[in-house]
């Protein structure tokens, strides 16, 4: 039974959700070799703390299926329970065959199952979504999450035996005489909004290199709205 009112769950629950700081974010091997971030269950464990001190939880105990060890963790905030299973293989090795383990598998399973408890309260769950958590570090300076992002697309196209695409380089689209780019005035408004959605500069690059843009003093008149809606777009 909810022991809170619903407003202050839904604040709860918002706080909860909040991304961690950039140095809370530890990498990780994939085992298809690829890597990924995650937030050790500590920093986890003091998110909870510090919103509302008063969770508790709980464990099944271990049961081995196959080659996994499963526990299921309860964790429970303000009258709400929310129950999620974590699995650890008992042994755990790389394509290389190296040992990825750390911890016993019943260790291993425990803090998995509490991570994704605490994540079906929204604690690191942005950490599923491969854009969204690109965007989120970036505005707080770190390229890590597009940097693996970028590598795990081509180890899996190279799995797949798709030929990886290079990048190509953004051609500078010079105005003609004839057309007419924004004013000066047009130009500060643009990244007075940049700076209220809280978007980097690579933010506003990515949105005008949409339109082949390099700069924004070339933003065509007839194009303005359209780059403006596209920081919108970036921001949500």
């Amino acid at each position: 039974m909810l022991t809170v009112t619903r407003e202050e769950f839904k604040q709860i629950l918002a706080e909860l959700s909040k991304p961690f700081l950039p140095e809370q974010h530890q990498e990780r091997t994939l085992r298809g070799g690829g890597r990924w971030l995650f937030v050790p269950w500590q920093h986890i464990r003091d998110r909870l703390n510090n919103v509302y001190p008063e969770w508790s939880c709980s464990y099944s105990h271990p049961i081995y299926v196959g080659d996994d060890c499963c526990i299921r963790c309860t964790i429970t905030i303000a009258g709400v329970s929310r129950e999620a299973p974590g699995i650890a293989p008992i042994v755990l090795l790389s394509n290389e065959g190296k040992n990825m383990a750390r911890g016993t598998p019943t260790e291993r399973a425990i803090a998995d199952a509490f991570k994704n408890a605490a994540e079906a309260f929204g604690v690191a769950a942005y950490l599923d979504d491969q854009k969204l958590t690109d965007k989120l570090m970036r505005k707080q300076g770190d390229l890590r999450a597009y940097k693996f992002g970028k590598e795990n697309e081509e180890l899996a196209a190279g799995a797949r035996g798709i030929p990886i695409k290079q990048a190509q380089p953004v051609k500078k689209v010079l105005p003609s005489a004839t057309a007419q780019v924004i004013n000066l005035e047009q130009v500060k408004l643009l990244w007075s909004t940049a700076r209220k959605l809280n978007l980097t500069e690579d933010d506003v690059r990515e949105a005008i290199a949409k339109f082949n843009l390099v700069s924004t003093k070339e933003i065509p008149v007839n194009k303005f709205s359209q780059v403006m809606t596209e920081l919108e777009n970036l921001a949500f």
